[in-house]
């Protein structure tokens, strides 16, 4: 009779125990780590927040992939600066620079002023993994 191996099964908690012990001892995710919250339920890693790069992302990914129990991870929430930086760049107007920090989007330079601002900033608002846009006083 042939025999199959079974999924791991591991209870959540102990899943997301050794996520956090992972994230902590690695050395890229140092300034990320607080930008990121993790969940587990049934098995299923819910990623969400923002990393700097994605490279980081990435390993991220690989390595949570690679955690004994884990059935997947849904990463849908997880977002990059950098990518957000590369989505917000055709929207600004000429003259206006923005720079991410997780997900907040610092915008200086030449800025649009009344509706022409309001509606930039609506904008880039609606751009995936935007979490609030400032600007100086």
């Amino acid at each position: 009779m042939a025999t199959t191996d079974a999924p791991v099964t591991r209870p959540d908690i102990d899943i997301l125990d050794a996520i956090q012990l992972w994230m902590t001892g690695y050395p890229p995710l140092v300034n990320d780590r607080k930008h990121i919250q993790v969940r587990v339920e049934d098995g299923v890693v819910l990623l969400s927040g923002n990393v700097k790069t994605p490279i980081t992302r990435s390993y991220l990914l690989s390595h949570i992939k690679q955690i004994a129990g884990v059935q997947g991870v849904d990463d849908s929430a997880l977002h990059d600066d950098e990518t957000i930086r590369l989505s917000v760049g055709p929207v600004l107007t000429n003259g206006t620079i923005g720079q991410v920090e997780w997900g907040t989007v610092i915008l200086a330079g030449k800025l649009p002023e009344g509706p022409a601002l309001d509606a930039l900033v609506e904008r880039i608002g609606k751009i995936a993994g935007v979490k609030r846009v400032v600007m100086p006083a």
